[in-house]
């Protein structure tokens, strides 16, 4: 058998690669390799079909006689084979026709698509379906549909407008409009020198029409506005991504003084300012209403030039705001690593009502999850892992958190507010391990009665929210009246939102759907059959390619401390996650002052006298430490990082004592040990502190040699390792030898892996 194996690998690194495309094609045939349901949607793909413009996909409900086909855009290549995406479907039972370019047609039957959850506010007391379609997933009878790609991003046409910011801007003012994002879209940002120079040089193009404004308040510090598509005035707008992979880098929406918006199924990242926001007007904050952000994924955002004296835009802005406006409702996100995820309320005076957060993962978030003023928030069914500060209430905002699951995580916070009220918190029934909470203002309540009202004046300042005890007025909220409890399509206890959460959560994947939402006569495993009409064999032949995917792969844990995180009382920055700890300390009798925006590390001398204000760094392992100062008086500071044996690491002037200017302290760190950052004189200010972690390339599948490239060897290997003449014994490599992820090393690894090859 070796020797007959071994003649194989002779004939295939030899014929193959002379005639690759004799080897890698011959005789295979399209054959559907993936599909399932999702929420108002299905996702396919297929096999040995490289010319998607040939394909065509139609679908039908179960019983029914007559095919629908899908827009062309729609169908697209993927690696060797083709991938498409049915959506604007309702809820149902679906069989799915493919016919390939080469006319070979397929079919796959009894696929169950689920519906949405329209819980919450942004749907309560309202059935028009919000943006551009209706409340049963189909698209509103005169909505116009458009595609949009990084290519067509500038050329895209809809009616007299070209361009993703045009027609945004311009198509939604009175007819619903449907812009369906297809793979990633991006635009160039800035560097830290102010330019776009690095991005120009990779060729990557700008979308023209967004934002790039650096503004001067009227104190005199700046702030920036850079790349956000602004939308005004419109209504019944959807942005949704098609498929698994929809991303938005580098760029973010804002809509302003609009009604009837949807954002669904895209990833946000990079993004300078704020990934999505909404904004309306605090003096009629009526008038603008019914948002829905869901099954979205909120990665970090990220600003290399940061203009603002505070310093707090290196991970953008805002995730996901909401200011002046109402009726709104976050469902099934991820967030993850985010730093200002969601602020309700752009300031104490800022009016903005009826907020919903459910069913969303808050993945090592550090604050504002979300931060409220003059707001009823219902929070229901969260997941909160190793979170910052997670729900913040201010200024007569009003909380009802029940069944969150809060998971080494500050639950809540609460600021008193003598001019407009102090804020007051309910929680009913949340799952927490640990009792961590900063109830400044003394008015959260933990309760097991639903019913349960709290007077207004709880704390020391009475608060004004026009809804007070909103939880359980049915004229005001979602309630059961006569069963005592929340009228929600799907709540539960908050163990089984933890599950649901990591199920469910974010955007389109397999396997995501939660069976509440699943039409009659959906099964967990599936029985759907696939047929290929032309095929003559029973036997299907299959090497779906994940070649070239990466497992388990990060980009690296950072870790960011600003001045508002921090406990005034203590000096203790409350600020611990799972690789990363900053503590402000103060040694002798030397005190830290924390005002809203700096660390005072005026400390005289040096650590050897014992004398000295510092803030300690407790690094896990090789780390990338940034420290931003400034000062206030007219001389030279300087900021020094020490060792723990007191030994000088690096030191950083604040340039020879330009009032308010700005200098930064970077140091690789390259083992694990505590890091003492201290000033040799005083009026040092430091707004922010940031640990990064290097990045996790993960597995690359096809990668069977562990050289982190996909070549011919690799195809050997894994013929070697099946054959038995090589076995692979690393985990990872092993692991990587999986092409098509079938939990097999068999020769359809190897196919994959070359076919891979031939079209890279």
């Amino acid at each position: 058998m070796k020797k007959i194996i071994s003649s194989l690998l002779i004939f295939i690194f030899t014929f193959s690669f002379l005639n690759f495309n004799t080897f890698c094609v011959q005789g295979a045939e399209p054959t559907i390799t993936q599909c399932y349901g999702w929420y108002e949607a299905i996702h396919i793909q297929w096999s040995n079909d490289s010319e998607p413009s040939k394909a065509s996909v139609e679908y039908k409900k179960s019983g029914t006689q007559s095919y629908t086909p899908i827009d062309a855009e729609l169908i697209r290549r993927s690696g060797s084979g083709c991938v498409a995406d049915i959506v604007g479907i309702s809820q149902g039972i679906y069989d799915v026709r493919i016919t390939a370019s080469s006319g070979q047609i397929m079919e796959k039957n009894n696929i169950s698509v689920a519906r949405h959850d329209r819980s919450g506010y942004g749907h309560f007391q309202y059935s028009s379906g919000i943006g551009g379609y209706n409340d049963n997933g189909t698209p509103k009878s005169n909505a116009q549909i458009v595609y949009v790609t990084n290519e067509n991003k500038n050329t895209v046409k809809l009616g007299s407008y070209t361009g993703i910011t045009k027609i945004m801007q311009n198509c939604g003012k009175s007819t619903p409009l449907i812009v369906r994002i297809i793979g990633k879209i991006d635009t160039q940002a800035r560097d830290e020198n102010g330019s776009m120079d690095t991005d120009k040089n990779l060729g990557i193009v700008a979308i023209n029409g967004l934002t790039n404004t650096i503004s001067t308040k009227s104190n005199g510090e700046k702030d920036s506005y850079f790349n956000m598509l602004d939308v005004s005035d419109s209504k019944n707008i959807t942005v949704e991504g098609i498929g698994t992979d929809a991303t938005i880098e580098k760029w973010g929406f804002t809509f302003k003084k609009c009604n009837s918006i949807e954002v669904r199924n895209i990833t946000f990242t990079k993004y300078p300012e704020d990934a999505c926001s909404f904004e309306g007007s605090s003096s009629s904050n009526q008038k603008y209403k019914n948002f829905w952000l869901h099954n979205n994924y909120f990665k970090i955002g990220e600003n290399k030039y940061d203009v603002t004296k505070e310093q707090d835009k290196h991970e953008g802005d805002g995730s996901s705001d909401f200011k002046g406006c109402r009726n709104i409702t976050f469902s099934y996100n991820v967030y993850e690593r985010c730093h200002k995820t969601a602020l309700h309320g752009g300031g104490d005076d800022s009016l903005q009502y009826n907020s919903t957060w459910h069913h969303n993962y808050l993945n090592n978030v550090s604050s504002r999850m979300p931060l409220t003023r003059q707001v009823n928030l219902h929070s229901y069914n969260n997941y909160f892992l190793n979170g910052g500060k997670c729900i913040d209430a201010r200024a007569s905002a009003w909380v009802l958190s029940e069944a969150n699951n809060f998971e080494n995580s500050q639950r809540f916070l609460t600021t008193a507010n003598e001019k407009y009220g102090d804020p007051i918190v309910k929680s009913y029934m949340d799952v927490f391990d640990r009792d961590i909470k900063s109830d400044g203002a003394g008015t959260v309540v933990i309760t097991t009665d639903r019913t349960l009202q709290i007077p207004a004046n709880k704390g020391k300042n009475a608060n004004k929210n026009p809804y007070p005890n909103f939880d359980t007025n049915t004229e005001l909220f979602y309630y059961d009246s006569v069963n005592k409890k929340t009228d929600a399509e799907y709540i539960t206890d908050g163990n089984q939102a933890k599950a649901d959460v990591l199920k469910a959560a974010g955007v389109m994947k397999e396997g995501a759907v939660l069976s509440v939402y699943a039409p009659s006569g959906h099964v967990e495993e599936s029985t759907e059959t696939t047929t290929n009409i032309t095929e003559t064999s029973t036997e299907a032949t299959t090497y779906a390619s994940h070649i070239g995917e990466r497992l388990n792969s990060g980009a690296g844990d950072i870790y960011t401390l600003v001045p508002g995180d921090i406990n005034r009382d203590t000096l203790d920055s409350n600020w611990s996650k799972a690789g990363g700890v900053f503590t402000v300390t103060a040694k002798s009798d030397k005190t830290v002052t924390v005002n809203s925006d700096s660390i005072n590390l005026g400390g005289q001398g040096t650590s050897g006298s014992g004398s000295y204000r510092a803030i300690a760094v407790n690094a896990t392992g090789a780390a990338h430490l940034s420290v931003t100062f400034y000062n206030d008086a007219g001389r030279e500071r300087i900021l020094v990082l020490e060792d723990e044996n007191s030994n000088s690491l690096t030191e950083v002037s604040d340039m020879n004592g330009s009032v308010s200017k700005t200098a930064v302290l970077k140091y690789d760190i390259t083992s694990a040990g505590t890091y003492y950052i201290h000033s040799t004189n005083s009026s040092i200010k430091v707004t922010k502190v940031t640990l990064t972690y290097p990045a996790n390339d993960g597995i690359l599948i096809g990668d069977a040699d562990g050289n982190d490239k996909i070549e011919g060897a690799d195809a050997k290997a894994v013929l070697e390792h099946i054959s038995d003449i090589m076995p692979i014994k690393d985990a990872d490599r092993l692991n990587a030898s999986d092409g098509n992820r079938d939990g097999k090393y068999t020769i359809l690894d190897v196919i994959a892996i070359l076919d891979y090859i031939k079209n890279k």
